[in-house]
């Protein structure tokens, strides 16, 4: 009987994990970031300033962000977050014989997505094939400024074999964002989590009952 009344009491007091949800926008999308943690504990603020720090690094919209100074030529000392998009793009790029190419940028404007899409009307935009000549001559201009093997990073500067090239890693940071607030999750000791940023998703674990993830 003791026995029985000890254990019920030790039960009672166990910590359940809680479920955390933190949602909002950010990058141009959305995230939502879901983890369980024994106190509960709310990790807005560390998330924020992860989204904060790779925005003021790799984000086309703002405009005092580190690849907006590379692409501009002005001079700029490299942070970590920089080499870190550069070296996942540029690994990408040599995986793909290019296919995949962080030096699109010039290309992605004259089509009309991404920052400063108004500089071109990209209705009509098409390859010499189509007949179009002007625009034809405009792509292909445009092209001898694509090529990842033309930019490189030496003593903490990008370095350009054309001053015209841009950079855009778009395609790569709300991944790298992702793995990010991942390793900041685990290193306040969370170990079950599932992290959204604009569909790319880094998830570990799984749920208190033993079921999975759900994405």
């Amino acid at each position: 009987m003791c026995l029985a009344l000890t254990a019920s009491v030790l039960f009672s007091c166990e910590r359940q994990p809680q479920k955390i949800v933190i949602e909002g926008l950010a990058q141009g999308s959305y995230y939502a970031v879901s983890y369980f943690d024994d106190e509960g504990r709310n990790f807005q603020e560390g998330i924020d300033s992860i989204f904060h720090a790779v925005d003021l690094s790799v984000n086309l919209w703002v405009d005092s962000s580190i690849i907006c100074k590379v692409n501009r030529n002005e001079e700029v000392v490299l942070d970590q977050i920089f080499i870190d998009n550069f070296n996942i793009a540029q690994e990408a790029a040599a995986l793909s014989g290019g296919y995949f190419d962080p030096t699109i940028s010039p290309l992605v404007k004259a089509w009309g997505f991404g920052a400063g899409n108004g500089e071109r009307n990209p209705k009509g935009l098409t390859d010499r094939t189509g007949g179009k000549t002007e625009n034809g001559e405009l792509i292909d201009s445009l092209l001898q400024l694509v090529d990842y093997r033309k930019v490189r990073i030496e003593d903490g500067k990008l370095i350009k074999d054309n001053p015209a090239m841009q950079l855009d890693f778009n395609a790569v940071a709300q991944g790298y964002t992702s793995d990010r607030i991942a390793t900041y999750l685990e290193s306040q000791g969370v170990k079950n989590y599932l992290v959204d940023t604009g569909g790319e998703i880094m998830a570990k674990g799984g749920k208190p009952d033993g079921k999975p993830w759900v994405v």
